[in-house]
């Protein structure tokens, strides 16, 4: 079954609660808006997320 695109690997949000997701993270600092990308996921965020594993 082929996976849906994610939020987290740079996809456009389709969802109010992905939008909400998206700026709880950002608030946090764990995601960041770069030009020409929606979003990024900061080195905090990858170290959380390594940590995670």
């Amino acid at each position: 079954m082929p996976q849906k695109p994610s939020v987290a690997s740079g996809h456009v949000p389709e969802t109010a609660h992905q939008y909400r997701v998206l700026n709880d993270l950002q608030r946090i600092g764990l995601v960041e808006k770069r030009v020409g990308v929606p979003h990024a996921v900061t080195d905090a965020g990858k170290k959380v997320l390594e940590v995670g594993r």
